[in-house]
């Protein structure tokens, strides 16, 4: 019975082939991060946390679209709801004026 303190590690691996392979991922999580960072200088923190949650959205369409993975009903359903949500939660602060001026 092997015990988890006696376990051997995992082995690194210094070969430029395996090492390659993490290059392409890791650059589009640097821009993605970047790119995050840029848009919290424009948005408002609440519309950032909005915008980030239609990332569902879009990996669900682009799921159907590009992989031809079809979605249970109730994957669609959830799908618009999040989209009728974050379009309502935009529109709320422009339908509705604030009874109090702004600072």
């Amino acid at each position: 019975m092997s015990r988890w303190w006696s376990r051997e590690k995992p082995k690194m691996t210094m070969e430029w082939r395996t090492s390659i392979k993490y290059t392409v991922p890791s650059i589009l999580y640097l821009l993605c991060n970047n790119l995050a960072l840029e848009a919290l200088r424009y948005l408002k923190p609440s519309t950032y946390q909005i915008l980030g949650n239609l990332r569902i959205v879009t990996t669900g369409l682009l799921t159907v679209l590009l992989l031809r993975r079809p979605l249970a009903r109730i994957q669609w359903v959830a799908l618009v709801l999040m989209t009728v949500g974050a379009a309502t939660s935009q529109l709320g602060m422009y339908l509705l004026p604030l009874p109090w001026p702004q600072r």
